[in-house]
């Protein structure tokens, strides 16, 4: 259904973008004892708002929550994506240089689908067991969060790397529950929470979807370069020699002695 939808209400540019991802690619092969690769991420969140996108499922009143232990934020800090030569990790990309830009776009047209979330940024990758998780919040469509006013949209990714990509998500989306029509005595939660929490293998330059009977996420991850630096250019030394005097400049430079005064009757 995830497909059909796209190949229908996605742009040509965004289709293309699919169609032309390869099926399969080599491993993530890194050197031991290498610097730790860098890695170019998008992540885009959805939810679906079809009739009855969910009805059918048996949801707990309390699925749990992600551990946000040790996670960190994206670092707004700045618009730059660059220091020097080095890119700032986890600096969120401009919306110029994401690539799945046409799909939100399709989303919010969608009368199936809704965005939520979109963000893309770059970082070195390490052994899944040391990966930094990173913390998503989304707040609450109105008012302050609190107790009663939760985030909308909180979790966590992290990607690690180990000859593959592997990928950790856990989100927890909170909607209102809206009673049924004629339902007075309506005694269930106020807000229902739905729980995303998977890991995955992943291939660079393929577009990866995780499914859900209420969120969806799609992921992207490209092998990034940082920039060589240009190499320094060493001063030139010029060699200086005396000027040469033109000929006869010798006796040219020679003062001339005044001619004795005469006493004049």
């Amino acid at each position: 259904m995830m497909y059909r939808f796209l190949t229908v209400a996605c742009s040509a540019l965004a289709l293309g973008l699919l169609l032309s991802l390869p099926a399969s690619l080599p491993a993530e092969e890194t050197e031991a004892n290498a610097e730790p690769p860098w890695y170019e991420f998008e992540v885009l969140v959805f939810r679906r708002i079809d009739k009855g996108a969910g009805s059918t499922e048996a949801w707990p009143n309390d699925p749990g929550a992600p551990s946000f232990e040790n996670a960190i934020s994206f670092d707004t800090r700045g618009s730059a994506t660059l220091r020097g030569d080095l890119p700032i990790p986890y600096r969120p990309l401009p919306k110029a240089q994401r690539r799945l830009g046409n799909i939100w776009t399709a989303f919010r047209n969608s009368r199936n689908y809704r965005p939520l979330y979109h963000v893309a940024w770059r970082q070195q990758v390490v052994d899944p067991e040391q990966a930094q998780s990173l913390y998503l919040y989304l707040p609450p469509d109105s008012g302050e969060p609190s107790d009663y006013n939760p985030p909308k949209l909180e979790g966590t990714l992290k990607f690690g790397v180990k000859r593959y990509l592997h990928m950790e998500t856990d989100l927890l989306l909170r909607l209102p529950v809206t009673p049924a029509e004629g339902d007075d005595y309506f005694m269930g939660p106020a807000i229902r929470s739905y729980r995303l929490h998977t890991t995955r293998r992943m291939r660079s330059g393929k577009l990866h979807y995780l499914d859900h009977p209420v969120l969806g996420v799609l992921v992207q991850a490209e092998r990034y370069e940082p920039p060589v630096p240009e190499p320094e250019l060493e001063p030139e030394v010029m060699e200086t020699t005396p000027p040469t005097e033109p000929p006869g400049s010798s006796e040219a430079a020679q003062p001339t002695q005044p001619e004795p005064a005469t006493n004049q009757q």
